[in-house]
């Protein structure tokens, strides 16, 4: 719970509120990609390179979902323990999905966000603000 706490005060919090002037598809893509890039962290602990990456590409997918998501209005406080729930699923899996599956996952995930972006009011005006 405390790194879902973490994770969505930095990215769909901080990040997200500093990006948001630079409208809504590259403030989603920017926070998509930092979020992904922060699990560089785990080669630190071992973790070999190619897990890494697709770590990076998933928590991507999923980072622009959530922000995708925030930036329709969602509060934080919602998307806490839905990050939280997928990183226990994912703890708790007895391996890794097939290759097919990741790709789906996250084809999905990015489509979701798109149409979620693509739902925002085109006449509101941009604020910097949340």
């Amino acid at each position: 719970m405390f790194v879902g706490l973490n994770e969505e005060l930095l990215s769909r919090g901080v990040v997200l509120t500093a990006l948001r002037g630079l409208g809504p598809y590259a403030c989603a893509c920017w926070v998509a990609v930092l979020f992904g890039l922060q699990h560089l962290i785990n080669l630190w602990w071992g973790q070999p390179l190619d897990d890494t990456l697709v770590q990076i590409v998933d928590a991507g997918a999923f980072g622009f979902v959530l922000a995708s998501l925030r930036l329709r209005g969602v509060s934080l406080w919602w998307l806490v323990p839905t990050h939280a729930f997928v990183d226990y699923v994912s703890i708790m899996s007895p391996g890794a999905p097939p290759g097919w599956q990741q790709v789906a996952v996250v084809l999905a995930e990015v489509g979701y966000g798109v149409w979620n972006l693509s739902r925002l009011s085109r006449t509101a005006p941009r604020t910097v603000t949340p």
